[in-house]
């Protein structure tokens, strides 16, 4: 793997304020090689976000604005409840 290629890509997540991970160097040795760019290593991760699953009710509503515009076909020979 080339240096300048895998530079160039840290350096547009960089610029574009996007997190930088470098694994490793490729080849067929890499416990020699290591996992260094540059003299460090880069063990940056996105920031983790969570969002509250919605409960049963305000699911139901959300599938109805949803079918309300764009309606579910249903399937023949099959009874709804």
């Amino acid at each position: 793997m080339k240096v300048e290629w895998v530079t160039g890509i840290q350096r547009q997540c960089e610029s574009a304020c996007v997190p930088f991970f470098f694994k490793q160097w490729g080849g067929t040795r890499k416990c020699i090689t290591g996992r260094e760019l540059n003299g460090r290593t880069y063990d940056e991760q996105p920031t983790l976000t969570t969002t509250p699953v919605p409960t049963l009710e305000e699911r139901r509503q959300l599938m109805a604005r949803f079918t309300d515009v764009w309606p579910v076909p249903r399937a023949k020979g099959k009874r709804t409840a």
